[in-house]
């Protein structure tokens, strides 16, 4: 009785998110970033590679570190645009309803369109306050006059 070896057959691995630095997605990465789109939004986008890769990359990579770094500063200033466009367009502040009972038009505003321009507006903010609180965060100012204020508590009536 012969025994038959089946030749193997090579089963080709379909390719998943790559997992070495790759210049070309790196640049891919910063050019989506510097768009005002979030990384984890650019992450879904098949052929990118996975969150922690990226971070690994950030790690280990000056080079895509640095690209990084000034995609991020690009991200605020197209924050800042989006801003701009949310504040300036109103096209969705009013609304024309129709009255049921006289079926007259009347126009109202439209408070769920205002309060989420307004949530996206101050969403852009707070991360741009985060991300570059140098030039976006709050500023506190503090004078220091040299003179400490007296506080007096006076609890139930007068006080010698």
């Amino acid at each position: 009785m012969g025994k038959h070896l089946a030749k193997k057959k090579t089963v080709q691995k379909e390719t998943g998110r790559p997992s070495g630095y790759s210049k070309e997605l790196g640049l891919k990465i910063c050019e989506h970033l510097s768009l005002g789109e979030s990384l984890r939004h650019i992450l879904l986008i098949e052929g990118m590679p996975t969150q922690s890769m990226v971070f690994r990359w950030l790690a280990d990579n000056e080079e895509f570190r640095e690209q990084y770094r000034v995609a991020r500063e690009m991200q605020m200033e197209s924050h800042l645009e989006q801003i701009q466009e949310i504040a300036h367009d109103g096209r969705n502040d009013w609304e024309v309803i129709e009255s049921e009972r006289t079926g007259q038009e009347r126009i109202i505003l439209n408070a769920e369109a205002v309060q989420r321009s307004r949530l996206r507006v101050d969403t852009l903010k707070w991360v741009m306050s985060k991300l570059a609180p140098k030039k976006y965060g709050d500023k506190i100012e503090v004078e220091n006059t040299g003179v400490q204020p007296i506080i007096k508590l006076t609890i139930g009536g007068d006080a010698n």
